[in-house]
């Protein structure tokens, strides 16, 4: 029997919600903020961007596949920053920092690094 699956997040900007679904060569609809994804691991999952939740079926997903969205659209969020404020990216890693995944970028703006 399946169950629905909600994660939270602050995935609200549309544009950048389309960004990482097709970053992610995922096929979706939208309507009215809700982005229903069509396909892949993802299939029959949305992500409603006036609340920020994604919702799955327990069949299809698990909290952590949902929720494996959520990086990518912080760094796409941190990008559009970056270029916004003028700062050029030099390069990007993916590192463990207390046994967890993290994406280091490297900026050319005063030598930091930002996590996402």
């Amino acid at each position: 029997m399946s169950h629905r699956i909600t994660v939270k997040s602050q995935m609200t900007d549309r544009k950048l919600v389309e960004q990482v679904l097709t970053a992610k060569g995922l096929q979706y609809s939208e309507n009215n903020g809700v982005f229903r994804i069509t396909g892949g691991q993802f299939r029959q999952a949305t992500i409603n961007t006036n609340s920020g939740e994604i919702t799955g079926d327990s069949d299809y997903q698990s909290r952590e596949v949902l929720g494996s969205l959520r990086p990518a659209y912080t760094e796409a969020k941190l990008r559009r920053q970056c270029m916004i404020d003028g700062i050029d990216i030099e390069s990007r890693q993916e590192i463990k920092v207390g046994g967890k995944n993290v994406i280091r970028i490297i900026t050319s703006h005063m030598g930091q690094s930002a996590f996402g």
